[in-house]
């Protein structure tokens, strides 16, 4: 896929949309607020004491992120990035107050909104942005959509009450070294539920905000990272593979691997042998 990159630059606006682009780190220094929308591909939030994931569909703003690291390590991934400052609503007669999602993001303080920014009136708001980008639209027509997607994000706010990470973070590191501790056991949500001393509806909820999956998501991609590993070593027959992993069938394996690569194992044993 050929690569897609386009900026706009003034001091108070700030715009870049980004296809395929393979970035180690963007970094937020001089601008009061901050929007990432992750269109397609992962990308990790690094504070200087944890961090988090953020995923295909998630959009994560801030107030004051001079101190978070964006890692998008992946040739697949697609965002708009905007970053401005108030001043830049002086020109604007707007009789709501857009920043109001960013109101409770104080210093060290992130939001990641997920399954709210999926909807159909902000994907369209995105849309419009990287049209008049792409385009190379004038400033009137560039701050117009830019509007039209903070709208989008005040109507959300209005209707929800965003993820504070720092919140759950150290619930979600519980969660995750218990699950990782028991990867290969047979796992329901209570049993995990009880391990970590949570309902099973907070363990749910803690899973879909930090990972965007489910918990049967959540352990069986982590249990099919580990099978690829073993597949790649080629140490293991498929069905010891499938066994170790804590698949109850190697037929249930056989579909979970090919839904998550796009690859059955033997093709992928394949791969690895001639590589």
């Amino acid at each position: 896929m050929r690569e897609q990159k386009f900026h706009f630059m003034q001091p108070d606006l700030q715009l870049f949309y980004l296809k395929t682009q393979d970035l180690d780190e963007i970094r937020n220094k001089y601008q009061e607020y901050y929007i990432l929308v992750l269109i397609k591909g992962k990308a990790t939030l690094e504070y200087p004491d944890k961090i988090s994931l953020l995923n295909s569909g998630q959009t994560f703003i801030a107030n004051n992120s001079e101190k978070v690291k964006i890692h998008i390590k992946d040739k697949t991934a697609e965002y708009l990035e905007i970053r401005f400052r108030s001043k830049f609503f002086r020109e604007i007669d707007n009789h709501i107050d857009l920043l109001r999602p960013f109101s409770h993001s104080q210093k060290d303080k992130i939001k990641v909104f997920c399954e709210e920014t999926k909807t159909e009136s902000f994907c369209s708001a995105v849309n419009n942005t990287i049209r008049a980008l792409s385009t190379l639209q004038s400033r009137a027509i560039v701050i117009s959509a830019v509007l039209q997607l903070l709208c989008e994000l005040y109507y959300i706010q209005n209707e929800i009450e965003p993820m504070d990470l720092k919140e759950t973070d150290s619930s979600f590191a519980k969660l995750y070294n218990y699950i990782m501790d028991h990867l290969f056991e047979k796992m329901t949500i209570q049993s995990v539920a009880d391990g970590v001393f949570l309902s099973p509806r907070s363990v749910t909820n803690i899973l879909r905000r930090i990972s965007n999956m489910s918990f049967h998501e959540f352990v069986t991609s982590n249990r099919l990272q580990h099978a690829k590993s073993m597949i790649s070593s080629n140490a293991f027959k498929l069905n010891q593979v499938a066994s170790n992993c804590g698949f109850e069938s190697y037929s249930t394996f056989f579909r979970a691997f090919k839904k998550e690569f796009g690859i059955t194992p033997t093709a992928y044993l394949n791969q690895t042998k001639n590589s």
